[in-house]
């Protein structure tokens, strides 16, 4: 994995736990325009999706990161607990 590549998901992460979402999803953009088999931030950016209502997306992108690792049998464990806001593709 490009060093560049975990800048940016690190940078994603934080933002993501700070409730920046919309700013978290550029840091993951970012890391799989940089390494496009980096699951973890395919399913961060799913997870941003999610948070923001968005859960077609949010759908694609769990379905990409289990197409890049079959191996995440429990793929909804790492889904976020929280349900969508009612309504919203509110962006933070």
């Amino acid at each position: 994995v490009l060093r560049e590549a975990v800048v940016h998901y690190r940078r994603g992460e934080v933002l993501f736990a700070d409730g920046k979402y919309a700013a978290a999803r550029l840091e993951f953009s970012e890391t799989l325009r940089l390494e496009p088999q980096f699951w973890r931030a395919m399913v961060y950016l799913g997870n941003c999706f999610y948070k923001t209502g968005q859960i077609p997306r949010a759908l694609r992108c769990y379905e990409e990161a289990w197409r890049i690792n079959p191996q995440l049998t429990d793929l909804h464990r790492l889904f976020q607990k929280e349900p969508a806001p009612a309504g919203g593709t509110a962006a933070t």
